[in-house]
This record gives C-alpha cells, structure tokens and sequence, in this order.
C-alpha cells in the first residue's frame, strides 16, 4: 500500500479513496474514467465470493450435523 501511495500515484493520477474521484469528477461534469470506479468494487467482490465459495464451502460429501446450542443457564 505505501509503494502505491508514495511511488505509483504520482505517475497514475489515481485515488485510493474512490469517493476522492468521483465526487470531483461529477461535479466537473468529467465522465470520461468513471467506469473504473463503478466496475472495479462490483467485480472485485464478484470475485471474492467466488474465491471464497471455492475455498470455504468445498462439500466432502459427507453431512454434518449442527451441535446443539447450549446455555450458561441452568434449569
């Protein structure tokens, strides 16, 4: 994160705050690259679920049963 703060930002022009960005560019009415950061959060978190899905929830066929809840109460 601090190789892109303090060496590629300069060189990109990018935010790493998307609010940063597009605030200034709808008040400027500039449209131009806005896309980015729409489609970039949507399909990063596309893919997360999907890297998750496939690594997490993998099915062993075999079922599992839940435990019973238990309670600090006595009674």
């Amino acid at each position: 994160m601090s190789c892109v703060l303090t060496k590629r930002r300069p060189m990109t022009g990018a935010s790493m705050n998307p609010v940063r960005t597009l605030g200034p560019a709808i008040a400027a009415g500039n449209y131009k690259h806005l896309w980015i950061y729409l489609v970039a959060p949507t399909a990063g978190a596309i893919a997360g679920a999907g890297v998750y899905t496939s690594v997490k929830l993998h099915d062993d066929g075999e079922a599992v049963t839940p435990r019973q809840a238990r309670s600090f109460r006595r009674g």
